[in-house]
């Protein structure tokens, strides 16, 4: 028996020690690849560097490579030309021909899937800090001197910066403290190396990967240090309902660096929080309310200069809606310093009363009743109520806590210990317990008699600021919660069982949020020509707006807004809709009008898989329009049967049609003009340079 057991025991020591070897001996390949990549990509002559086809000739010809996408991201391609892209045969003869763009890929470092240990990071820390020109016997690096001697071209040695994806999907950590050496691969780089090449990771994607509370703290520590370069960062799946709660204060620390909001506890020398992070993405995680609260209210008191600008909430909370008044508190109010520019809230549940919830929040001049309504029940009848002006004066090393379930008020864990003494802004206080609002911890409680102070400062609405908020997707969005609980009876159901019509929800909802958007994405829901007026009427600045798959079926709205010069838009997405071809022809005539001048700010129509055209007026429509109108630079339409094939001959002729130049935008010629020896430069001699640089518009027409 004991025999037998030992058996085992060194054949599971020798699989795992064979399993480790062969995670270094993948990780070493991927590294080396990523190191000669990097010089080869300094040769303008022989990669153009931006062509992506040119890369995966390379990694699959050149290095033997059979997974591409394990090496380097492939830019996504687009929708009109992806088959034909799939179906190139790889060939780098057209690197030269890569078009304008001169700009060094980023790649991807994939160990999704993989047992990552302290060892693997270790390596890829000693890779991206040492010089690429030194090279090592592994496949990879055999291949280099073959490759840059048919290039022949010399590699420049100009000061260079190789962008660097890490993907740690779904991994298997062997020790539990092994991703703290993320924390140095954050702020590796040898910028000094005799090749000048230096490596930056700038995406880190740790979805569904299990993080422990040390890892979200290092995590923390290392997007609030000045060295670190991350512009990028996914935390998919990465809270379930099965995490604890004392992770609290961990995720707080992290919202805190996420959004530079200065911590109470230290700050950088010169005082102020750093953050180079610009997309954070929460998607599919069932988060708290504590864990909205935390994030809202660290998105209220964000950096103006730092901080992320693009979050992503996609299927955030499976069980209940999101806390919409902690959103509009943290993202809409005028109050808030919030600097979020996309949002994505797709697959949630919004229902008109937490629209009107909003919209009360949004008029009040005290927030506090409103955000504090689970709460107020358990306020102690003692002490009359304040509002959400009133601040209180708190000692050095009062202890901060949270509630051990939401709305109960009683002793909990400490979350915060306050280093100094600090005013704090009050939500609720009472003879035992004080709830104060912290940015970036949401509501803490406190005991009232550790207050030293107390102050009403009455809002202002002269503090109102403008916002932020460009671009909004809410595809898929639900007005009842899938999921109803079964009480303790095991017999009834617990949960709202109303459906309401998500189109005029969203029309509510569009009112409240609509004034600053310039791009709005609602596919996959069911609207009405009543909701394309309600959008276009409360989105004064819109300039894309997709609509795709939301059973439409006459698109007049669009039209009469064309006609009325009230409709700036730029991208127009109509696909997989049911409208009817009366409509669509009307559209299309309005567009081809030489008097409609808003018609002249559409570049791109998508109108594919809808109302089929059995009489021909909608093709006789198209062709007259794109005879007349000079600036539709994409329209996209539908190709099933040899009928269209026959139709789309007649297309033919305004396929590739040159429809002008278009000059450089406003910004770039004024960041072309700071440069001190073109202000030298006579203005004709200026005006000539702009001239050049413009670049030639062409019409493509594509039958998806």
């Amino acid at each position: 028996m004991s025999t037998h057991a030992n058996r085992h025991g060194r054949t599971d020591a020798t699989a795992s020690a064979n399993s480790n070897s062969s995670s270094l001996r993948n990780a070493r390949e991927k590294l080396a690849a990523i190191r000669f990549l990097s010089l080869v990509a300094r040769c303008p002559a022989f990669s153009w560097r931006g062509n992506p086809r040119f890369w995966w000739h390379v990694l699959h010809v050149q290095c033997r490579a059979l997974n591409c996408e394990a090496f380097i991201a492939l830019p996504p391609t687009p929708r009109k030309s992806a088959a034909l892209y799939r179906n190139e045969p790889p060939s780098c003869a057209a690197a030269k021909d890569a078009g304008p763009t001169n700009v060094m890929p980023c790649f991807q470092l994939d160990f999704s899937c993989m047992e990552i240990d302290a060892d693997t990071l270790s390596l890829c820390v000693e890779a991206f800090s040492t010089d690429p020109m030194v090279m090592e016997s592994t496949t990879v690096d055999l291949s280099t001197e073959k490759l840059l001697a048919k290039a022949g071209a010399a590699i420049p040695r100009s000061p260079l910066s190789v962008e660097i994806g890490l993907c740690i999907n779904r991994c298997q950590q062997q020790d539990p403290h092994s991703l703290r050496r993320i924390q140095d691969l954050l702020v590796s780089g040898d910028e000094g190396s005799s090749s000048g090449v230096s490596f930056a990771v700038r995406r880190l994607d740790l979805s569904g990967t299990a993080l422990t509370e040390h890892d979200f703290a290092m995590l923390a520590q290392a997007l609030a240090s000045p060295k670190h370069s991350v512009r990028e960062l996914g935390l998919r799946h990465a809270f379930t309902s099965q995490t604890p709660t004392r992770y609290m204060a961990a995720f707080s620390q992290l919202m805190a660096a996420c959004f530079a909001v200065p911590p109470f506890d230290s700050r950088g020398d010169d005082g102020v929080s750093w953050t180079s992070l610009r997309k954070l993405d929460l998607s599919s995680n069932t988060l708290r309310a504590s864990h909205f609260a935390s994030l809202f209210s660290a998105i209220r008191a964000s950096d103006g200069l730092r901080g992320v600008r693009e979050l992503s909430l996609r299927h955030s909370n499976e069980e209940k809606a999101l806390p919409w008044l902690w959103l509009a508190f943290g993202l809409l109010h005028p109050t808030s310093k919030a600097r979020i520019t996309h949002l994505d809230l797709s697959f949630s549940v919004l229902r008109l009363e937490d629209v009107a919830l909003v919209r009360k929040l949004l008029a009040a001049e005290d927030c506090a009743p409103l955000l504090m309504q689970k709460n107020r029940k358990r306020v102690s009848r003692g002490q009359p109520k304040t509002s959400g002006q009133q601040w209180v004066l708190l000692p050095a090393t009062t202890p901060l806590e949270a509630p051990r379930r939401p709305g109960e008020c009683n002793a909990g864990k400490v979350v915060l210990m306050l280093p100094t003494e600090q005013w704090c802004e009050a939500l609720e206080c009472g003879n035992k317990w004080t709830c104060v609002l912290m940015s970036a911890y949401g509501k803490l409680w406190v005991k009232s008699s550790r207050i030293l102070k107390t102050e009403r400062r009455p809002w202002s609405r002269e503090e109102a600021r403008t916002r932020h908020l460009k671009s909004l997707t809410m595809n898929a969005m639900l007005t009842i919660s899938p999921i109803l609980r079964v009480g303790r009876d095991g017999h009834t159901l617990h949960g709202s069982e109303v459906t309401q019509r998500v189109d005029r929800v969203l029309s509510e909802w569009v009112q409240v949020v609509g004034q600053s958007l310039q791009s709005l994405r609602l596919c996959s829901n069911p609207l009405t020509n009543h909701t394309l007026e309600v959008i276009l009427a409360s989105c004064p600045q819109l300039q894309h707006l997709d609509v795709e798959s939301c059973e439409l079926t006459r698109v007049t709205a669009i039209t009469d807004a064309f006609a009325g010069g009230r409709c700036q838009l730029r991208t127009l997405n109509l696909a997989e809709n049911e409208i009817t071809t009366d409509s669509q022809v009307s559209l299309i005539q309005m567009l081809g009008d030489p008097e409609c001048a808003a018609a002249r700010n559409l570049h791109e129509l998508h109108l594919e898989r809808n109302s089929r055209d059995r009489t021909g007026v909608l093709t006789k429509a198209l062709l007259l329009m794109l005879r007349k109108n000079k600036t539709l630079r994409l329209l996209t339409l539908t190709m099933d049967t040899k009928q269209d094939a026959m139709t789309s001959r007649r297309f033919e002729r305004r396929q590739g049609e040159w429809l002008g130049c278009e000059r450089l935008p406003l910004e770039h010629q004024l960041a072309l003009l700071s440069v001190p020896s073109m202000q030298m430069l006579p203005i004709a001699t200026v005006r000539i340079v702009f001239a050049l640089t413009a670049s030639d518009i062409y019409r493509q027409i594509v039958w998806a």
